[in-house]
């Protein structure tokens, strides 16, 4: 008896040996940054929970130790840890890291201000004179650092990001660049609904650049999971799943606190905080900032005639929070173009020759084009349009390149007429008035308003200078729509679409069918 319990026992630990499996463990330190990561985060953040999966697919689990972000870099660089991730890629580094070929991440930093702030900035130049926040430590790439440097930009160094954003709301500071998504995680997590409403940022990107994984050099076995883990990950961006993590599930809130002290959306005193499920959507559609009376910026609100068609619109969309953000022309044809927003309007229908802007809504207006000259071109009987204006020089807004019609638009690149653009109905209207420009492309309401503000400021009668121009022909019409960002639909950047785009075009329809829209659109002219 004694014997076979013996050979049994041997047996087993043989089998144990040979079927057994010792599992790979790897220790990753970083910082708290949510929602790209933190200790207190569903998986520890959207970045470890990407990490872990790829590793998991090679057999290694990973364990992560939370520290100030300089400890979690020194730590690993001195082989205390295996390694760190969600830095830039630098030749310093590389010295003492491998470092992952492709990023784990991106990030992007914008300037946040507060609404009732008005910013613009092209270049560095434009951020002369402004009280600029910054996060000591932090390097917000070459430029910024060199123009730091010399003194060429007003920067408040301060303890941490969210003392800058609290700096912001307190009027200290005029601008505070952050990465896009960390900070309005922190403004939602840490300030109440009214003040998180204060904020916003500018669409320009101050710097967009990968973030890496980086194993220390220190141990030997890195420079295999290195290249492992390079492998797997290139299988997650071909499968889209790397874009599923960042994108989709974000949206979706899915890397929420855990912890029980969590103080999103802090209401104020006597604010009841409403259910999860009636909380508004916010959505933003950039509005034309120089488009008088349809659409125009004063003190950097969105006014106008199309503006309070939209607005009687929005607020029958009971679901969304919809904020009409003007920008200019140009720079809204960009944004879209981008996919760095959702929808513009007054847009036309341009499917044919913008290709980023697509679907649209239902239309809510139809624009008469309409050319008007200087009396002096008139001389010459002109009957047709374009062919009779051949020589002349015409002018248009700066932005709307469609107007005219398509012989008209040939007649531009075969250069038989001198073609401008100019910012503002305005300018456009000056210029011709004085005899610096023969003719002008404009619609029929937004003239006629402007004509008659600039014939009560008595600005036509100036000593004879100023010409009242005349209107020779229709060149076309054009009805008007929301034009949604193809880019970013694709992308899959906004999927409340579907139900947003619905509910527009439905309620427009009801507001347009009982003739609530015509009754809009005529008080409304009285006032813009």
């Amino acid at each position: 008896m004694y014997l076979y319990t013996h050979w049994f026992i041997l047996l087993l630990l043989c089998v144990l040996v040979s079927t057994g499996r010792t599992e790979e463990n790897i220790v990753l330190s970083g910082g708290e940054w949510p929602p790209y990561v933190s200790s207190k985060l569903r998986y520890k953040g959207v970045t470890p929970r990407l990490i872990s999966d790829i590793f998991a697919e090679i057999g290694v689990k990973v364990t992560y130790r939370f520290n100030p972000w300089a400890r979690s870099m020194e730590d690993a660089r001195q082989g205390l840890v295996d390694g760190t991730f969600l830095w830039y890629k630098t030749a310093d580094r590389e010295q003492d890291f491998y470092i992952s070929e492709q990023p784990i991440g991106y990030i992007s930093f914008v300037f946040f201000h507060l609404r009732d702030k008005v910013f613009d900035w092209r270049s560095f130049d434009d951020l002369k004179g402004v009280r600029v926040g910054a996060t000591i430590g932090y390097n917000y790439g070459e430029p910024f650092m060199e123009m730091e440097q010399k003194g060429k930009l007003h920067v408040i160094r301060s303890k941490s990001d969210l003392q800058n954003l609290r700096m912001l709301l307190k009027g200290r500071i005029d601008i505070f660049p952050h990465d896009l998504t960390v900070g309005y995680y922190e403004i939602h997590n840490t300030f109440s609904k009214k003040e998180a409403s204060l904020f916003t940022h500018h669409s320009k990107a101050l710097q967009n650049k990968g973030a890496y994984l980086m194993l220390s050099k220190k141990s030997i076995k890195n420079k295999e999971w290195i290249g492992l883990f390079d492998e797997a990950l290139t299988r997650f961006i071909k499968q889209g799943k790397f874009r599923q993590y960042y994108e989709d599930d974000l949206e979706k809130n899915h890397y929420s606190i855990t912890a029980k002290s969590s103080n999103k959306n802090i209401p104020e005193k006597n604010e009841k905080k409403e259910p999860a499920e009636k909380q508004k959507k916010t959505v933003t559609i950039y509005v034309d900032d120089n488009y008088r009376p349809y659409s125009y910026a004063e003190n950097n609100k969105a006014k106008g005639v199309y503006i309070d068609v939209l607005q009687a619109v929005f607020d029958k969309m009971t679901p969304f929070d919809v904020n009409m953000v003007p920008v200019a022309w140009p720079r809204g044809k960009q944004i879209m173009e981008q996919g760095k927003g959702y929808g513009l309007a007054p847009a036309f229908f341009h499917g044919h020759d913008w290709p980023y802007l697509y679907p649209y809504s239902l239309h809510f207006y139809i624009e008469k084009i309409a050319v008007y000259c200087h009396p002096s071109v008139l001389i010459k009987k002109r009957v047709n349009w374009p062919d009779d204006y051949k020589g002349l020089h015409i002018v248009n807004i700066a932005g709307f390149d469609g107007w005219g019609g398509k012989k008209f638009r040939r007649m531009i690149d075969q250069k038989l007429v001198k073609y401008s653009e100019v910012r503002g109905m305005e300018n456009m209207l000056l210029m011709v008035s004085l005899g610096r420009a023969d003719c002008l492309l404009s619609e029929e309401g937004a003239f006629n308003a402007i004509n008659e503000q600039l014939l009560f400021n008595r600005i036509h009668s100036a000593n004879g200078r100023y010409k009242a121009l005349k209107k020779v022909a229709i060149s076309g019409e054009d009805p008007v729509y929301i034009g949604y960002s193809e880019v970013a639909l694709k992308e899959g950047k906004y999927p409340f679409h579907n139900k947003f785009s619905k509910m527009f075009d439905s309620e427009l329809y009801k507001l347009k069918k009982s003739g609530e829209v015509y009754q809009i659109m005529q008080k409304s002219f009285t006032r813009h």
